[in-house]
C-alpha cells in the first residue's frame, strides 16, 4: 500500500509518500503557496506534488492521509473524510484559526484532484481524549461550557503518540506501562503528562494558544489582561493577531526565530537573553507541575524543532528542576549523534532524558492505514 501524507499550512503544503510495507519514504517535498509566488493555491500545490511523485517513478497512490489540528468533540480517532468530517473541521476553525482552515484547503484540493482515492483525517486532538474530566473541564458555569463546547482538547497529539512509541521502544518498556513528560517545543509548544502510555494532562487547551510561552503565541495570561485591552478599545481582531502572531519570544525580543535569538543572546543581546530565560522558565514550570501526574517518571522527552536542536534551552529547563533528580550530560546534550532517539542522561540515576526526532508524517500514515485496513469509507 502507498499512502500520501499531506500537512497543509496556510502558506505551504508538505507531503510524503510512503510504501507502508517497510515504511519506506518514496517521495517528499514542501511547496510554498501564496500570491507572491508561482503557486497560487493549494490545488496548484497538490498538482505539483502529484507531478513530483510521478516524476520519481513512485507509482500510484492508494490513499491520502491528512493532518488536521482540531477535531472538536466529534472526533476522538482518525476518520474517513466525508461531508460530515469536512463540516466539523470548518466548524472548529474558530478554535484553531491558524490551522484548520489551511488543513481544509489541502483536503478540498485532494478531493478535487483525487476524487476516487480514500482519504483519512488524523486529528491532533484525538490523542488527548484520554485526559480525565477533572483536567479537561474548565471551572466555568456548566451550561456555558456545554453550549460552546469549551473544554481542554490538547494538541500536538500525533507528535506525542510518536514520542510515546519511540520512548517505549528505546527504554524497552511496554507502551501501556510507561510514564513520560513530553515537551514538544517548536513554533508552537506544549507539555504533556503521559501515564501508562496515555495523555492525562496537557498544557494546550481549548485552542493551541494556552500553555507555555511559544515563538509568537503568548501562552498563559491572566484573563483580566484581555478584558483590560478590550475595554480600552483594542479591536477583537487586533487582540487575536497580538496573541497569536506578535507575542511570545517575538513579543519580548522582537524576533520569533529561536536560532536567531540564540545567536543574539550569545552576543549579549539583553532582550534575546531575557526571552530565552522566560521561555525556559515557563516550560520548566509545566514540567515540574506535571511530574506528580506521571510519577514514577521514566523519562522527559524533548521533541519538536526547538526541543531537538536547542541544547541551551534543554540545559536551562533541566537546571530549573533539581527536585526531579535530573542528571544532564553536557557532552551528550551538545553533540547530536545522528540517531532518531538519544539519551542525554549522565549515569543511570534519575529519570531518563531523551531527545526524540519527531516523525509526525509516519505516525499519521500508521494511524490512517489502521483505519483503512479495518473500515470502509462511507459515501460523502
Amino acid at each position: 500500500m502507498r499512502i500520501l501524507i499531506l500537512n497543509s499550512g496556510s502558506s505551504s503544503l508538505k507531503y510524503k509518500l510512503y510504501e507502508i510495507e517497510g515504511e519506506r519514504v518514496l517521495a517528499r517535498g514542501a511547496i510554498n503557496v501564496g500570491a507572491t509566488g508561482p503557486i497560487r493555491d493549494h490545488r496548484e500545490a497538490l498538482s505539483e506534488a502529484l507531478a513530483a511523485v510521478a516524476a520519481v517513478g513512485a507509482g500510484g497512490i492508494d490513499a491520502i492521509g491528512h493532518r488536521v489540528v482540531h477535531g472538536g468533540e466529534a472526533y476522538s480517532a482518525p476518520a474517513f473524510v466525508d461531508d460530515r468530517v469536512r463540516r466539523a473541521i470548518a466548524d472548529n476553525a474558530v478554535l484553531a484559526p491558524l490551522h484548520n482552515p489551511a488543513n481544509l484547503l489541502g483536503i478540498d484540493a485532494a478531493m478535487t484532484l483525487r476524487p476516487g482515492t480514500p482519504q483519512v483525517a488524523v486529528f491532533d486532538t484525538a490523542f488527548h481524549r484520554t485526559i480525565p474530566p477533572i483536567a479537561a473541564t474548565y471551572p466555568l458555569p456548566r451550561d456555558v461550557s456545554e453550549r460552546y463546547g469549551i473544554r481542554r482538547y490538547g494538541f500536538h497529539g500525533t507528535s506525542c503518540a510518536w514520542s510515546v512509541g519511540a520512548a517505549a521502544e528505546f527504554l524497552q518498556r511496554p507502551r501501556d506501562a510507561i510514564n513520560l513528560i513530553i515537551a514538544h517545543l517548536g513554533a508552537g509548544a506544549s507539555v504533556t503528562a503521559i501515564r501508562n502510555g496515555k495523555s492525562v494532562e496537557t498544557s494546550m487547551g481549548l485552542s493551541p494558544l494556552e500553555g507555555v510561552m511559544m515563538q509568537t503565541r503568548a501562552g498563559d495570561l491572566d484573563p483580566a489582561i484581555l478584558l483590560l485591552l478590550l475595554r480600552a478599545g483594542m479591536p477583537v481582531d487586533a487582540l487575536d493577531r497580538m496573541l497569536n502572531h506578535e507575542s511570545g519570544v517575538m513579543g519580548i525580543s522582537g524576533d520569533a526565530d529561536m536560532l536567531t535569538s540564540a545567536r543574539r543572546a550569545a552576543a549579549g543581546d539583553g532582550d534575546a537573553c531575557f526571552a530565552r530565560e522566560m521561555y525556559s522558565h515557563r516550560v520548566a514550570k509545566y514540567v515540574g507541575a506535571y511530574a506528580g501526574l506521571a510519577w514514577p517518571l521514566d523519562a522527559i522527552v524533548f521533541t519538536g524543532g526547538v526541543g531537538e536542536n536547542d541544547a541551551e534551552i534543554r540545559r536551562a529547563i533541566c537546571e530549573r528542576l533539581p527536585q526531579l533528580g535530573l542528571r544532564l550530560d553536557p557532552t551528550r546534550n551538545e553533540e547530536p549523534d545522528g540517531t532518531s532517539v538519544r539519551s542525554l542522561r549522565s549515569g543511570r540515576d534519575g529519570p531518563e532524558l531523551l531527545v526524540v526526532e519527531a516523525d509526525e508524517e509516519l505516525e499519521i500514515a500508521r494511524e490512517a492505514v489502521a483505519v483503512l485496513r479495518t473500515h470502509r469509507p462511507a459515501d460523502g
